[in-house]
């Protein structure tokens, strides 16, 4: 790493990604009709997709010296989306995007060198795609 950087704010940016409404629904299974089932799939490559992100951002964590955080569990207000349909998700799953993003584009500069630019660009990629899939 090129320059110093805050351990804690690391953690807290690799925790809070790693417990984003994308990430539980990678675990979860939303309701997919068969007309609705590569929508579905798509969803869960983008959350797989960054899903990858945090693992290399765990061993950049660890490459530095930095003790990965521990995810714990994720807000318990989450179970109300294991059963939805994939379509009416998508709102939610947008509006989780857009904050993370925000505050993803406030620490940017705080975090050269932990693909803080890298998962900020997949993110706003995920972002439009999401935006046209719920069009």
């Amino acid at each position: 790493m090129t320059s110093p950087l805050d351990p804690a704010m690391l953690r807290e940016t690799y925790r809070r990604e790693g417990l984003s409404l994308l990430q539980y629904i990678r675990q979860a299974t939303p309701y997919a009709g068969r007309a609705d089932r590569p929508l579905a799939e798509r969803v869960r490559k983008m959350a797989d997709d960054e899903g990858q992100l945090m693992e290399e951002m765990a061993g950049q964590l660890s490459e530095a010296r930095v003790v990965v955080p521990s995810l714990g569990g994720f807000p318990s207000v989450y179970t109300n989306f294991n059963y939805f349909d994939v379509r009416k998700l998508l709102p939610y799953l947008i509006a989780d995007h857009t904050r993370l993003i925000d505050i993803l584009r406030q620490e940017k500069p705080e975090l050269v060198g932990l693909r803080a630019a890298e998962l900020l660009k997949r993110k706003e990629i995920h972002l439009a795609e999401m935006n046209l899939l719920a069009g």
